[in-house]
């Protein structure tokens, strides 16, 4: 399935999550799971939702290290 919305639900959990979410080694496991799951579900746009919070950044790039482009 092929979905071209999966950025935008994928944003609006990071924001909760970094709101009210404060410890940050909670906030990575659950965004491993997070894009785990939606990358299953062919969302191929989570790229959209860096620079939202640093924690979901960092397990982006772990997962995806070819994505960085600095």
């Amino acid at each position: 399935m092929g979905w071209a919305s999966g950025s935008d639900v994928a944003y609006q959990m990071i924001k909760s999550l970094k709101k009210n979410v404060k410890d940050d080694k909670t906030r990575e496991k659950v965004y491993s799971d997070l894009i785990t799951v939606l990358e299953d579900h062919d969302c191929d746009t989570l790229c959209e939702c860096m620079e939202e919070d640093p924690v979901f950044d960092k397990v982006l790039l772990s997962i995806h290290p070819d994505w960085d482009e600095d």
